[in-house]
């Protein structure tokens, strides 16, 4: 873990050089790709400790950031991960694999996962949770909601919205770069979950806007504190910079894990 941590990467060589205590790096690379290959290893005993402690530790800084993604891992495998935001980088809370090439987890997947991390952060934490169009469902809303944190999630862009008993897809609200559209207290989905905030939002420099559905009443102005290597800064956020900060934390997201 320490070396992980130190050396911001998750090769072998890299974490060794980064590893405190005696012995050659070559020997701890070979150490290291023996405890890989161990089946006897597992999350419960070996990792949850540590993520345990750090999550206690973030939790009494500030406002806990977490984004669930899936993507391809290894030979043939998929790997749903829930990540903590810490300096700009996704630390691992929880995981779960399985073989395949392609596609999206099912959502029971989702609730799985999301209910271990809900197990080790502490109660009344302020958390946000970000993912991206796969973690749009209603169920999976409905289960952030009901442990008090608020997210912001991409959606599709043709998902249907009501409001005030109008409904409309979410792609005839933006018609060229620039456009910036919040709807509050809609109804998603012809499912009529809600009531939620939907955003569409087409950056001047994107082909095409995105598409978020949200918790999270933008006419409010919260104060927050991000957990940061040093002591929470509180902020408070204007409706359009409020949309902006997880607009641009969604994309972000997109193209890999906040690097």
């Amino acid at each position: 873990m320490t070396g992980i941590v130190q050396g911001k990467r998750c090769h072998f060589e890299t974490m060794a050089s980064k590893t405190p205590g005696s012995g050659k790096v070559t020997s701890r690379v070979k150490r290291f790709s023996r405890y890989t290959q161990n089946e006897r290893i597992d999350q419960e005993t070996y990792f949850m400790p540590f993520i345990e402690e750090l999550v206690f530790g973030l939790a009494h800084r500030g406002t806990l950031v977490v984004v669930m993604d899936g993507s391809e891992v290894g030979r043939h495998c998929l790997a749903l991960v829930v990540s903590m935001v810490y300096k700009g980088r996704a630390l691992p809370l929880a995981w779960t694999v399985v073989k395949g090439s392609k596609g999206h987890f099912p959502e029971t997947a989702h609730i799985e996962l999301l209910d271990q991390i809900k197990a080790i952060i502490p109660a009344e934490t302020d958390v946000i949770f970000l993912g991206d169009g796969e973690f749009d469902g209603i169920t999976l809303q409905a289960e952030i909601e009901g442990a008090g944190w608020h997210y912001a999630c991409r959606t599709a862009h043709n998902c249907w919205v009501c409001e005030q008993g109008n409904w409309l897809q979410l792609n005839e609200l933006s018609q060229q770069a620039g456009d910036y559209v919040c709807l509050s207290n809609v109804a998603f989905t012809l499912q009529a979950y809600g009531p939620v905030t939907t955003i569409v939002w087409w950056h001047p420099d994107y082909k095409e806007p995105i598409y978020l559905v949200s918790n999270f009443e933008l006419g409010m102005k919260p104060s927050i504190g991000i957990a940061t290597g040093s002591a929470s800064k509180p902020f408070s956020l204007t409706r359009k910079v409020e949309a902006f900060t997880y607009t641009k934390a969604i994309l972000m997201t997109q193209s890999g894990w906040l690097a």
